[in-house]
């Protein structure tokens, strides 16, 4: 019966649209390998923070980690739609691949630090 002294209907809450980045948006390839570079620039001096931090016998895992690892999901991101935007094949395509694979070693190692 306490239901019944509050009447109330559901409300539907609209879901916030999530907003792209400028990267997200465009099909250049010139603008994408820029966004790509500059998030491999931040990815790498967090691992460049991150190591000095265990060299100084800090712990990495509360020190650097959460921006160590959004770094490397945006160049990855970032990658991805690279190359998925200026249709690479053959050997172009290979050193594209070597390219990200280099970036998830680099990040392997400073993670497993």
């Amino acid at each position: 019966m306490a239901n019944d002294a509050f009447p109330l209907e559901a409300i539907q809450e609209e879901e916030p649209e999530e907003e792209l980045e400028e990267w997200q948006m465009t099909n250049d390839p010139a603008e994408l390998k820029h966004y790509r570079t500059q998030a491999k620039i931040i990815h790498t001096k967090s691992i460049n923070q991150a190591l000095l931090a265990v060299r100084m016998l800090e712990d990495v895992d509360t020190v650097y980690r959460v921006g160590l690892v959004r770094g490397y999901d945006i160049v990855e991101k970032i990658h991805r739609r690279y190359v998925e935007v200026c249709k690479f094949d053959g050997e172009e395509l290979d050193r594209e691949s070597r390219w990200g694979i280099d970036i998830s070693i680099k990040h392997s190692k400073a993670k497993s630090q």
